[in-house]
Order: C-alpha cells, then sequence, then structure tokens
C-alpha cells in the first residue's frame, strides 16, 4: 500500500523494520550490520556505505 499510495519512502523503511522477522525482509542498512556481525566486512566499511549511517550506529549498539 506505501508504495501504490506513493507515501514517504521513510513509511517503507519503517514497514520493512517493523516485518522484517515475520516476512523474512530487511533494509540495506540492516544487511549491512549483519554482514559486519559476521566478520564479512568492517564496521566501518558498513557505515561508510549504509543509508542511514546514524541509523546503522543504533543497531550497532543495540539501541534497534
Amino acid at each position: 500500500d506505501i508504495i501504490y499510495k506513493g507515501d514517504d519512502i521513510g513509511l517503507l523503511t519503517q514497514a520493512i523494520k517493523a516485518g522484517g522477522q515475520t516476512y523474512g525482509m530487511q533494509t540495506f542498512d540492516m544487511a549491512l550490520a549483519q554482514l559486519a556481525r559476521n566478520d564479512v566486512i568492517t564496521r566501518e566499511q558498513a557505515l561508510a556505505e549504509a543509508s542511514s549511517p546514524d541509523d546503522l550506529q543504533l543497531l550497532f549498539d543495540g539501541v534497534r
């Protein structure tokens, strides 16, 4: 519905974060965090490529 209605893309990101576990979805930043946790890339590399470095840092800090 978010895409169909042309709503704010931020709402789509929130929907993916909220339903990620249930529906197997993840944001780009969530994927970067997982790669960093698995030592595929460094945290610095993840932060440099992140859509939202501040949000990714929160993921690393365990806030989200």
